[in-house]
């Protein structure tokens, strides 16, 4: 039974979301896994981003709004450069730098690590390790962390960060900003065991085909010792003929010409049986090899 689909579910067709794929990825199971859960992550988290910054603009946070707006619109555009590149490293790290940049633009305009954007970036690593290699996941979680004792140097530093929302709208955004942290991280739980079950039927299906094979593979090995012992038995015939008659001249003392006559025609008789032979089991392979043309 085929897993259904999460993008199903937002009514984007998994087949044109597929289709942002590199060629070169299809031959690599991984690498499919890997670029089926970047272009879905960027497709999907781009509308995701779409939707909240229009929630930002309708409450009059125009900052947090245009942040949202831009880094989901960028997010968007990874899919279609993995699918001119086939690069999903250089994928991967456009979305870590979009996400960074992104949480840490709405924590400085959001009120720092005590505005409602905080909780953000601890999702970053967690985005990285999901959809990028472990290399390019520690360098994003050292960089997430590097941003993180930033403004926590600066808010021990007392450094005010801006509010550029109404105060009156604070508990509105913060439970927003909540909520959305938890669609975020279920949206991405959720594309990322969808690729792990698409994977695992992908290698069901490739196990079932090398069985299928290793089965034909069976049958014709035993078709081949079947089609040897023949041969061998067809062969073993003329060649007791061949050995028996040359044994016989050779004990012959003064052996007269029609003796060396009959024995030789038997002789050539079984011999021409076994190059008839010969000649078949070579006609039957160069068949089997494309070698002959059947009209």
């Amino acid at each position: 039974m085929k897993p259904q689909s999460v993008t199903e579910a937002f009514g984007l067709p998994l087949a044109l979301l597929d289709g942002f794929l590199h060629p070169s990825m299809e031959e690599d199971q991984e690498q499919a896994r890997r670029g089926r859960l970047q272009i879905r992550f960027g497709i999907l988290g781009g509308i995701v981003a779409i939707v909240y910054s229009t929630f930002f603009f309708a409450i009059q946070h125009f900052w947090g709004g245009c942040i949202v707006a831009v880094s989901g619109l960028a997010i968007m555009q990874v899919p279609w450069i993995i699918r001119q590149t086939g690069n999903l490293t250089l994928g991967g790290h456009l979305l870590g730098a979009i996400l960074l940049f992104g949480f840490a633009a709405l924590c400085a305009v959001g009120g720092g690590l005590h505005g409602y954007a905080n909780a953000w970036l601890a999702a970053v690593p967690v985005c990285a390790l999901l959809l990028m290699s472990l290399r390019g996941a520690l360098i994003w979680s050292a960089v997430s962390f590097a941003t993180v004792v930033g403004f926590s140097a600066m808010d021990m530093a007392d450094v005010e960060f801006l509010k550029t929302f109404d105060s009156a709208r604070e508990s509105s955004i913060e439970a927003a900003s909540h909520i959305g942290l938890l669609i975020f991280l279920s949206l991405l739980g959720l594309l990322f065991e969808q690729t792990r079950m698409e994977a695992f039927a992908r290698l069901q299906e490739s196990n079932a085909r090398l069985a299928e094979a290793n089965e034909e593979l069976t049958d014709l090995n035993r078709q081949k010792n079947e089609f040897l012992n023949i041969a061998a038995h067809d062969l073993k015939n003329p060649l007791t003929i061949i050995c028996g008659y040359a044994d016989l001249l050779r004990e012959l003392e003064s052996p007269t010409l029609k003796q060396i006559r009959d024995q030789s025609a038997e002789i050539l008789r079984s011999g021409n049986h076994m190059l008839e032979i010969i000649s078949n089991i070579l006609d039957v392979r160069a068949i089997e090899d494309g070698e002959v043309t059947l009209e």
